[in-house]
């Protein structure tokens, strides 16, 4: 730990002359909350750490109407995402996925950044973030910026993935539509510290109690999130009846047996996803969401 150069950039010229240091063993760090866990751990021994929780173009969620987006900076916390006024406007599912994610103190401390830099298969942002097809602006040593999806940056066989020298700036969402509803739901070990067993996400349009152009991703199911078609097939353009729900849980098993065949969680989870499925429909029924 001693040996360990540390960098606090306070603007993206600084982030980037720090990035151009850095080596496969450097670490960007925020909260802190997995770093800090793995270099105690002796599973990272980085030579630098770059603190970015100063760096101003990534502490703030900010509205762009005449791009119509909202964007995230990536030191931006939990905490602050599950009582920003924007998320609260826009979006429920960012919010419910904020407000579950760990302790009080992790929310406090953890950033979206960190978590989706960390590429947990059970990351709480990932799959909200998915379907309401987000963009990751990334940064590298030379200053130059591009903008990739969720999935290509946690992917582990993504060429696109996270590299050492490159940092998460923002998240840039497009604004929702009037009559967009985007959800969330996880099943979790715990109640306090609640790590996602199972997660899901939705977004779609949805008016007169019809879903439509539905959006359906499941988290902690494999390396990256699933885009669940068959699930989304399911609800696409019909009426959200009982009957309806039940088929979307149905349909959600079956996504459950294409992602991990043969898996020994399997039967825990093409079970656990039907009730999964039913609390990730259960707000449209709630007044205020449609």
């Amino acid at each position: 730990m001693n040996n360990i150069k540390m960098y606090s950039p306070r603007s993206l010229e600084e982030l980037t002359a720090a990035l151009s240091k850095a080596t496969e063993r450097s670490r960007i760090i925020a909260g802190g909350t997995d770093l800090t866990i793995a270099i105690h751990e002796g599973e990272a021994c980085p030579d630098i750490l770059i603190d970015v929780s100063r760096t101003a173009a990534m502490c703030d969620i900010a509205e762009y109407e005449e791009e119509d987006k909202i964007t995230i900076g990536g030191a931006v916390t939990f905490t602050e995402m599950e009582n920003d006024p924007l998320i609260k406007k826009y979006f429920f599912s960012l919010q419910s996925a904020a407000s579950g994610v760990g302790s009080k103190q992790i929310r406090n401390c953890g950033t979206i950044g960190g978590n989706l830099a960390n590429a947990s298969p059970a990351g709480d942002m990932m799959p909200p973030l998915a379907a309401l097809d987000a963009r990751v602006v990334i940064i590298n040593a030379k200053g130059e910026e591009t903008r990739r999806t969720v999935k290509e940056i946690v992917s582990p066989e993504s060429p696109a993935k996270l590299k050492f020298d490159e940092a998460i700036i923002r998240i840039e969402i497009p604004k929702p539509r009037e009559g967009n509803v985007n959800l969330f739901a996880k099943l979790g070990s715990r109640r306090a510290i609640s790590i996602a067993r199972l997660s899901a996400a939705l977004s779609a349009e949805f008016h007169n109690g019809v879903i439509t152009a539905p959006v359906v991703i499941l988290g902690a199911l494999g390396k990256a999130p699933v885009d669940a078609r068959i699930s989304a097939s399911a609800i696409d353009g019909v009426l959200l009846t009982e009957k309806t729900k039940i088929r979307f849980a149905e349909a959600m098993t079956k996504e459950v047996d294409l992602a991990i065949p043969g898996r020994y969680s399997q039967p825990y989870k093409r079970e656990a996803v039907k009730g999964l499925a039913l609390d990730l429909l259960s707000p449209l029924s709630c007044p205020g969401i449609n």
